[in-house]
């Protein structure tokens, strides 16, 4: 087995757990080309894309100079564990919300489901609707417990309450996990959720007792800019103001919401570049200060997730060409 490793998944790996750091389903582009499709316009082939800042210059490209500057030959064990915790925080942000999100989304469809099979003369399904709530509520206790981590260590915490909460916290994604599973995991019964979410409850249970003093969570994403931006955080920085300005617009609610879905989309995506880049920046310290134990680079997940960008951004582009040809 080779000595080097991959970042990100594998930097989680070092404190003895594994961390899975999944990518958008390219599925979000398709549900949003329907809405356009299918909704309110019909795109002609070849409409003009205006061009949006949604390219990064070769100078400036995702996980680039920045990293190098803050390298250092004395990056300690501790640092890079505190490092690695905060790249946790990110991605739980970022996929613990998406998650509520979507579990929130399956039981207003399921609802439907029971609406239409009543008005058909079947039978409704009321079991499905009391899993759908359950799952909600798992949902619920990981984003507070995770938003309670993020302050122990990045807020108001002090040393005492970090020590004793040091394996709940590397247990943590886990315990969401074996709870919460993915989509095609089934789990028939409330009594088996029940069961597989007591990790998650008793992880819970361990730091439901702290109070933080301040009045915000730390955000990975809402981090000062000092010094020049990343490209990553000047594609975060347009897309929230782009974002604040169609919500603003004075166009039609049916539009309104296709361009804050198209937006809010992007936004998705800056958020696992940003990662990319903290996480890239790790890789940076960590083989400086330790060139016979390299990590490979996450570089190669960049052009994947660039392409992904550019799908959402070209079809978000022809559908505000079509809106400003209809004026």
């Amino acid at each position: 087995m080779s000595d080097v490793t991959r970042p990100g998944r594998e930097m989680a790996e070092r404190d003895g757990r594994q961390l899975e750091l999944p990518l958008q389903a390219a599925a979000d582009m398709k549900r949003f080309a329907l809405l356009v499709l299918t909704g309110l316009f019909t795109l002609a082939p070849g409409a003009p894309t205006p061009a949006q800042d949604a390219t990064i210059a070769p100078t400036e490209q995702v996980g680039g100079a920045r990293p190098a500057a803050s390298a250092s030959p004395t990056y300690t064990a501790e640092e890079e564990k505190q490092d690695n915790r905060w790249l946790r925080v990110g991605w739980r942000e970022l996929n613990l919300s998406a998650q509520l999100h979507n579990d929130e989304l399956k039981m207003t469809n399921d609802g439907l489901d029971n609406q239409i099979a009543k008005l058909e003369g079947g039978s409704p399904n009321p079991s499905i609707i009391a899993l759908d709530q359950f799952v909600i509520d798992q949902d619920k206790v990981a984003i507070q417990t995770a938003n309670k981590f993020a302050q122990i260590w990045f807020g108001s915490g002090d040393k005492r309450t970090q020590t004793r909460l040091i394996d709940a916290e590397l247990e943590f994604d886990a315990a969401v996990k074996k709870c919460v599973p993915a989509d095609d995991a089934v789990t028939s019964t409330l009594e088996e959720y029940r069961s597989n979410c007591i990790d998650l409850h008793k992880i819970a249970l361990s730091v439901g007792t702290y109070t933080s003093k301040a009045s915000t969570v730390p955000s990975v994403f809402k981090d000062a800019i000092t010094g020049n931006a990343t490209a990553a955080q000047k594609l975060l920085r347009a897309d929230n103001l782009q974002l604040k300005k169609d919500s603003m617009s004075s166009r039609s609610a049916k539009i309104k919401k296709v361009l804050i879905l198209n937006d809010q989309m992007l936004i998705e995506i800056d958020k696992q570049l940003r990662l990319v880049e903290i996480s890239h920046e790790g890789v940076v310290k960590h083989n400086n200060a330790h060139p016979d134990k390299p990590m490979a680079d996450v570089t190669d997940e960049i052009s994947m997730m660039m392409d992904h960008r550019k799908d959402i951004t070209d079809i978000g582009d022809a559908f505000r060409q079509q809106v400003a040809d209809i004026r």
